[in-house]
């Protein structure tokens, strides 16, 4: 593929040496990552148990929930995602 002018698609060309401080930031980031997922994980399990004590058709949980998602889609819109993409 070379030999037709095919080359990488993307370049990414190393912006500074590491540096030994880059270490704790990956550790830094990974911690937060991971408090982020317990977050997420423990929203999930408490909103389904809040689901199950509510007893509510399964069309009204689902539309309580669809309101809910879009009540952050709302707040939170993905602005640059599509001129990302063009």
């Amino acid at each position: 593929m070379t030999h037709i002018g095919i080359g990488p698609t993307w370049h990414f060309p190393m912006y500074a040496t590491p540096e030994q401080n880059d270490f704790f930031y990956a550790m830094l980031y990974g911690m937060a990552g991971t408090a982020v997922g317990w977050l997420f994980i423990f929203t999930v399990r408490q909103s389904r148990r809040l689901f199950r004590q509510l007893k509510l058709p399964i069309y009204i949980n689902m539309m309580i929930e669809g309101v809910f998602i879009g009540t952050i889609a709302y707040r939170y819109p993905c602005h640059g995602t599509l001129a990302m993409m063009n």
